[in-house]
Parts: structure tokens; sequence; C-alpha cells
């Protein structure tokens, strides 16, 4: 029976973080549906107005918008950054700088989370597997 309060507080634990790991979720779903859908849109709206005004600016702004989109594509996928990273990275202190891979220059290194969804992440992994071991240990 003294397992019950430390069952019940690590439930509540995984509720909060997976409510804060569901934030996070949508707020990538913000951010994708801004970079994926309206700039696009609104980048080749302006396109067609500087086509109409010079076909020269036109095409050179359509040029720029193909290659900003064809970086930004390459660097998230060859990083392999979701978009949950980007939309939980924190501008300062632990995880500074989290786009770039955290074991390039020690490879040895432990796992380090490059973003606040990766720390929950690991945070809601260690609280599950604490969560079945004291429900197996209470069971029997």
């Amino acid at each position: 029976m003294e397992k019950e309060p430390e069952i019940d507080q690590i439930k509540r634990e995984l509720a909060i973080l997976r409510d804060r790991y569901a934030l996070y979720g949508r707020c990538a779903r913000m951010l994708r549906g801004f970079f994926i859908y309206l700039m696009p849109v609104v980048a080749l709206g302006c396109a067609v107005g500087a086509f109409l005004f010079d076909a020269a600016y036109g095409l050179f702004l359509l040029a720029m918008m193909l290659v900003v989109a064809a970086i930004a594509a390459l660097s998230l996928s060859s990083f392999g950054i979701r978009w949950i990273d980007v939309a939980s990275q924190y501008s300062g202190g632990r995880f500074s700088n989290p786009i770039f891979n955290p074991y390039f220059f020690y490879p040895d290194a432990g796992p380090a989370p490059r973003s606040d969804a990766e720390f929950l992440e690991m945070q809601i992994a260690d609280r599950e597997k604490r969560l079945a071991e004291l429900e197996k240990a209470a069971s029997t």
C-alpha cells in the first residue's frame, strides 16, 4: 500500500508532461502550416506581382524562393530535425544552438536532448518505466 502515493504522483507527472508535449505538437503543426502552406502562397503572390511589374524581377524572385525553400528543406532533413524540435527549442542555456548535432565533437558522450521536446520524451519514457515497475510490484 505504500506504493500507491508514488503511483498517483507519477500518473500526475505523466499527465502534465504529456499535456506539455501535446502543446509542443500543436505549435509544431502551426509552424509547419505556416512554412509549408502560407509562406509559399504569399511568396508566389509577391512573385506574380513582381512578374507583372517586370518579368526579370519576377523570375529572379521565384528562383530565390525555390533556392531558399530547397536549402531549408535539406538542412532540416540532413540534421534529422523534426518540426516539434524547432517549436520547442530554447534560445539559451542547456539547449542553446540545438540545430547542430550534439554528438559532433564528442561522439562518445551520453544522450543529450537537442530540444525540450526530446527532453520531455526522455522524461515520459522514464516515468512510464517506473510506473510499470511499481504497478508490477504492487500487483504481486
